[in-house]
């Protein structure tokens, strides 16, 4: 008996044998469903071990599906006991489908993560917080009031910080806005990283986006700028209801 591993959702409606091979050397093939299809190669096994190879195959194939296609991908070891079970997952999942692929069609996304020099920051800000001034200057010099002075300072320098990054990330999206249809950002996820950001654009869009972020990189000299993709677009697909979906 062979099982169906499931790469993922493409926007194809023909049964298609593609020109790579998945787990076990088996064919990458199409099983379609109204307008979409499932990319699938068949497998003797109901599980595939997670190991470095294992994990690098599946986005493999998830690269080589995303470069000809728009997909919805699936995660690692989606695996379903037959093509009608498959038919049957996108039969009940065909609106959400249908619709994350229009939505996304052509569409890619990008990755900045931003670092900051966090000591040098506080230093140019030169944080004199009021409150802090008027905390110490009431609560004694006992541990515990010293204890709590530091939990104070703390919140009250990690809030500056907070709204330093978030100045300075409005000031460079502001920049990107052109080449960008949506974006995801997490301000200070840490506080050494200023900003986590995933941004949604036209395929015919990155090289622009690439080349904005070259001209940020200019103006803020003293932040570190960590650029990835284009990849799938994962952070924008809006589904959570199906098993295996990359969501």
């Amino acid at each position: 008996m062979y099982f169906k591993y499931v790469y993922a959702i493409i926007n194809y409606n023909r049964y298609f044998r593609l020109s790579t091979e998945g787990f076990f050397n088996s064919p990458v093939y199409t099983i379609p469903y109204k307008d979409i299809s499932a990319a699938v190669s068949d497998i003797p096994s109901r599980s595939i071990p997670v190991n470095r190879e294992n994990l690098w195959l599946h986005e493999t194939i998830v690269e080589y599906l995303f470069n000809e296609y728009t997909i919805l991908p699936m995660r690692f070891s989606s695996i379903w006991p037959s093509e009608e079970a498959v038919i049957n997952m996108m039969r009940k999942y065909y609106d959400n489908f249908y619709r994350n692929l229009k939505n996304l069609n052509y569409k890619v996304e990008m990755g900045v993560k931003i670092l900051w020099p966090v000591e040098e920051i506080l230093s140019s800000m030169k944080i004199k917080n009021l409150k802090l001034l008027e905390l110490e200057s009431k609560i004694k010099n006992t541990k515990a009031n010293n204890y709590l002075q530091e939990k104070m300072k703390d919140y009250l320098v990690n809030e500056a910080l907070k709204e330093r990054a978030q100045i300075l990330t409005n000031n460079i999206q502001e920049y990107l806005t052109t080449f960008v249809e949506s974006k995801k950002s997490h301000v200070m996820v840490t506080r050494k990283m200023m900003l986590n950001g995933v941004y949604l654009l036209n395929k015919n869009s990155v090289d622009g986006f690439k080349h904005q972020v070259q001209i940020i990189k200019k103006k803020y000299p003293y932040l570190k700028f960590l650029v990835s993709g284009p990849w799938p677009p994962y952070n924008f697909i809006k589904i959570n209801s199906v098993s295996g979906l990359e969501v």
